[in-house]
C-alpha cells in the first residue's frame, strides 16, 4: 500500500518524466514566479528587476513536453493547465494521461528518500535516505541504480535490495563516476558532475575515475560570517596539473575493467594529461566509444574498446582509433556518434577547412564522406528515422549564427554495403527566428519552439512524414505571449569588419533625436563561438535594452567575427592571442557608428559579463573609443582562469608568454580611458573575484578612478533577486550618467 506521500508524489512524477527523468530529481522545485495580468506597465528597472514588483512581460513558460511511447503508438505528453495530457498527433486528440499507468520506469526523490516508479507497479522506496546518494541513474531495463557516495560508485540491485560497492579507493582527490569542478564547467557542462553511462543492454556501467591530487587549491573569502569563512576548491590554472582520467567499466558481478588510461598510452610528453571528453556506448552494449584529447586539444580522437563480452575482457582491454581530427589552433568537442543500422555512424565535425559539417563515417572508420553542404555550419544533429535514412539538423543557411532552422538530410545508401551514401539536404522550417526542435523517437513529428528577439516562444506540432504529409503545416499547441511592453522596432544589420568579415548586429534605436545625436551603448560577449546578435527570445536581457532605447540610449547588439564568423576558421584567428581580434571588430563597429548622422561620436559605451566583460576592460585599456563601459565578473588576466578553457585557445602559458602578457587588462592598467565600472560576486569560483581586485589594485597604482561594486555571497551570475535589482539600477544611473547626462552629475539614489 502507497503512502499518501508516494500518492502525492505520482503526479510531480509524470513531470519529471516528461523532463525525461532518468537520474533522480528534486520532487519538489521552486515554483514559478507570479503571473501578472493587469495593463503592463512602462519599462523601467523596477518592473523588470525588483524582487517582490517585477512585472511579468514574458507571459506563461511554454508547456512542458516529452515523446512517449504508448503500446507502441507515438505519443506527446504535454502539460496543460488542467494537467498532463497525452497528444495523438495524427488526430490532434488529446486525452487525460493518469500520471501513472504507462509511463516508463524512473526514479524521483521524495523528501531525504529516493522512490521507483514503475508503469505496471507500485511505486517502491528506494531507500529513506538518500541524502549520500550522488547521481543515482537507472538502468535502461529498469532494475539497477548506479550511483555515487563517498567519491566511490554503488551499485543497487532493485529487486533484492542488495547494495554492491564497486571502488574502495574513492577520497577527497580520488573521484569515482563524479568530476570536479574542471571537468564540469569546461568538458560535460556546467551542472552536470555525473560521469557514469549505462551500457543500453544494462549489463555494464562505464565510470571516469579522477586523480586530482596534484591539483593546487584556491580560496576564496566569505564575509557573510562575524569572523568570516574560507572556501577552498581545487583549481587548475593555466599552466597547472590538471586532472589524471581513467575509464573504468565494472559488469554486474562487480568487476571492473580498465578501458583507457590515456597518460599511460600517449608516450610524447607534449602529449601528456590528455583529456577524456565524451563517453557512450556502441548500440551493441559491447563496446565503449569514448573520445580523448591531448592538454591543448588540438587533436581529438574518436576510440572503441575491444569486446567487452571476451571472457579475457575483465583483466584488461585495449581500443582503437575510429577516427582522428587535428587542427593547427584547437578542435571542438561536438557530441556523440549518431549510430546507423549497418553500423556506420554520423559524425559532427569543423575539420578540415573549418565548416561544420555532419560526416557520415564507415563501421571502421576507414571511410569517411560529408552528407551536409559545405557553405553551412551545422550546428547539431537532434535526430533521425528509425531506419537511418533520415538525419535531422539545425543551423541557418541564410543568417549563420543569428537564426536556427530544422534541416533534413535524405541519405541513400548503394546497394554496395560500406560504401558512402549520397545525400541530399532540404529545410523543413522557413519562418525567421529560432527553432529550437524536439524530434519524435520514430523520426515522424517534431515540436518546435518558435521565438524571435522580440516575440516570446510558441509551441508547434510538425508532420516530418513526407510520404503521408509533403507539405505540413505547424499546428500551434500554444500561441506564443502576446507581448505587452511598448517596443522600439529591432533592425538587423551587418557591419563590415576591418578584414572584411561580415559582423552580425542589431540595433535598437531612440524614435526621438536631439540635435546633437544619440548616445549609443554597445553590447557584446565576444568569446569564441557564443554569438550575442541572435533572433531568440532573451527575456529580460532584450527588455533591458529596449529600456535604454526608451530612455534615450541607442543599443548596439554585434559580434565579432570570432564569435560568429563563418565557421570554426574565422575563430581560429583568436588562437594565442585573444582578445586582439575582438577588439579590432569592436571598434570596427564604433567606426560605422561614428558615420551615423545621429549618433553622438564622443558618447558611445561598452558592456559586457565575463569573456564580455573582459573584452569590455580590455578595449577601454587598448583603444580611446568608447566614454564609459561596465565590466562584470570578468577575466582580467588569462593567468588567473582556469586551464582547460584558456590553454584551448591560449596554448601553455611557457609557450606563449608574449600573448599571456599581451592580453592582460591588469599590465594596461594605466592606459585606461574613460569612465569604468567593475563588478563582481564575493564567491564567483568560475571566474575568481582576485580578477577584478588585481584590476582594481593597478588601477590605484596607476592613480585611475574607477568605479567597483562587489556583491557579497554572489557567485558568477548575481542571482540574489534584491543583489540583481540593484546591480541594475546602478547599471542605469552609471551609464544615463555618463552616456546620457550633460552636467555629468550623479543622479540621486531613487527606485527606478
Amino acid at each position: 500500500m502507497k503512502s499518501n506521500q508516494l500518492r502525492i508524489a505520482i503526479g510531480a512524477f509524470a513531470c519529471s518524466v516528461c523532463c525525461s527523468m532518468i537520474v533522480a530529481q528534486d520532487a519538489n522545485p521552486a515554483p514559478p514566479p507570479n503571473r501578472q495580468s493587469a495593463t503592463a506597465p512602462p519599462l523601467t528597472v523596477r518592473s523588470l528587476f525588483h524582487p517582490t514588483d517585477r512585472f511579468d512581460y514574458d507571459g506563461p513558460d511554454l508547456a512542458a513536453t516529452k515523446w512517449v511511447k504508448i503500446d507502441g503508438q507515438t505519443k506527446l505528453a504535454i502539460q496543460r493547465p488542467t494537467g498532463w495530457q497525452l497528444l495523438n498527433p495524427a488526430s490532434g486528440k488529446e486525452t487525460l494521461w493518469s500520471g501513472e499507468a504507462s509511463i516508463p520506469n524512473g526514479l524521483q526523490r521524495v523528501d531525504k528518500g529516493l522512490v521507483l516508479f514503475h508503469p505496471d507497479a507500485e511505486a517502491k522506496w528506494i531507500t529513506r535516505d538518500a541524502s549520500q546518494w550522488n547521481h543515482p541513474t537507472l538502468s535502461p531495463d529498469g532494475q539497477k541504480i548506479a550511483f555515487v557516495e563517498g567519491n566511490d560508485l554503488y551499485l543497487f540491485e532493485v529487486q533484492t535490495g542488495q547494495r554492491r560497492r564497486i571502488t574502495d579507493d574513492g577520497s577527497a582527490t580520488t573521484l569515482n563516476g563524479i568530476l570536479d569542478w574542471s571537468y564540469q564547467e569546461e568538458i560535460y557542462g556546467r551542472g552536470n558532475f555525473r560521469s557514469l553511462w549505462w551500457s543500453p543492454d544494462s549489463q555494464r556501467v562505464a565510470f571516469l575515475r579522477l586523480d586530482i591530487s596534484r591539483l593546487h587549491t584556491y580560496t576564496l573569502a566569505d564575509s557573510d560570517t562575524p569572523r568570516g569563512k574560507v572556501l577552498t576548491a581545487r583549481y587548475p590554472k593555466v599552466g597547472d596539473p590538471v586532472p589524471l582520467a581513467q575509464l573504468w567499466v565494472t559488469d554486474l558481478t562487480g568487476n571492473r575493467t580498465l578501458i583507457a588510461d590515456p597518460a599511460a598510452e600517449l608516450e610524447d610528453i607534449e602529449q601528456q594529461e590528455p583529456l577524456i571528453v565524451r563517453v557512450g556506448w556502441h548500440p551493441d552494449s559491447r563496446h565503449v566509444v569514448y573520445q580523448v584529447t591531448n592538454r591543448i586539444q588540438n587533436w581529438i580522437e574518436l576510440r572503441q574498446s575491444s569486446d567487452l563480452t571476451d571472457p579475457t575482457s575483465s583483466v584488461g582491454t585495449t581500443s582503437k582509433d575510429l577516427l582522428r581530427d587535428e587542427s593547427a589552433a584547437w578542435v571542438e568537442v561536438l557530441g556523440e556518434p549518431r549510430w546507423l543500422p549497418d553500423g556506420s555512424f554520423l559524425w559532427l565535425s569543423d575539420q578540415p577547412v573549418g565548416r561544420r559539417r555532419v560526416w557520415w563515417v564507415s563501421a571502421n572508420g576507414d571511410l569517411r564522406s560529408a552528407v551536409s553542404p559545405a557553405d553551412m555550419d551545422v550546428r547539431d544533429i537532434i535526430g533521425m528515422t528509425s531506419d537511418g535514412k533520415t538525419v535531422y539538423v539545425n543551423g541557418d543557411a541564410e543568417r549563420g549564427s543569428v537564426g536556427q532552422q530544422i534541416y533534413r538530410i535524405q541519405l541513400k545508401f548503394d546497394d554496395l554495403a560500406g560504401e558512402p551514401p549520397s545525400s541530399l539536404m532540404e529545410p523543413i522550417t522557413t519562418e525567421k527566428g529560432w527553432h529550437d526542435a524536439e524530434i519524435s523517437p520514430d523520426g515522424l513529428w517534431m515540436v518546435d519552439r518558435f521565438s524571435t528577439v522580440s516575440q516570446p516562444p510558441r509551441l508547434d506540432l510538425v508532420s516530418l512524414d513526407v510520404a503521408a504529409n509533403p507539405n505540413p503545416s505547424p499546428r500551434t499547441l500554444q500561441k506564443g505571449y502576446e507581448l505587452t511592453a511598448s517596443q522600439i522596432p529591432v533592425k538587423w544589420l551587418t557591419i563590415p569588419s576591418a578584414a572584411g568579415q561580415p559582423l552580425p548586429a542589431y540595433l535598437i534605436r531612440p524614435t526621438k533625436t536631439p540635435a546633437t545625436g544619440l548616445p549609443v551603448l554597445v553590447e557584446t560577449y565576444g568569446g569564441p563561438q557564443a554569438p550575442a546578435a541572435v533572433d531568440r527570445w532573451q527575456g529580460s536581457r532584450y527588455l533591458f535594452r529596449q529600456m535604454l532605447a526608451h530612455r534615450g540610449i541607442a543599443v548596439l547588439v554585434v559580434d565579432n567575427r570570432s564569435s560568429a564568423g563563418q565557421g570554426i576558421a574565422d575563430t581560429w584567428q583568436i588562437y594565442r592571442r585573444v582578445g586582439e581580434i575582438e577588439l579590432e571588430d569592436t571598434l570596427a563597429a564604433v567606426d560605422w557608428l561614428r558615420k551615423q548622422d545621429w549618433v553622438e561620436k564622443e558618447r558611445i559605451g561598452l558592456r559586457g559579463w565575463s569573456f564580455g566583460g573582459f573584452l569590455t576592460a580590455y578595449a577601454m585599456t587598448h583603444s580611446d573609443a568608447f566614454a564609459a563601459g561596465v565590466a562584470g565578473g570578468s577575466p582580467t588576466d588569462w593567468r588567473n582562469y582556469d586551464a582547460i578553457y584558456t590553454e584551448r585557445y591560449m596554448d601553455l602559458p611557457d609557450e606563449n608568454r608574449e600573448g599571456y602578457e599581451a592580453t592582460s587588462v591588469n599590465a594596461a592598467a594605466q592606459h585606461l580611458k574613460g569612465k569604468l565600472l567593475l563588478i563582481h560576486g564575493e564567491l564567483d569560483d568560475n571566474v575568481h573575484p582576485a580578477n577584478t581586485l588585481q584590476l582594481s589594485k593597478a588601477l590605484q597604482m596607476a592613480g585611475k578612478t574607477f568605479d567597483l561594486m562587489i556583491y557579497p555571497g554572489a557567485a558568477h551570475a548575481i542571482r540574489e533577486r534584491h543583489q540583481e535589482h540593484h546591480m541594475m539600477q546602478m547599471v542605469t544611473r552609471f551609464l544615463e550618467q555618463h552616456l546620457k547626462d550633460k552636467d555629468k552629475k550623479s543622479r540621486s539614489n531613487d527606485r527606478r
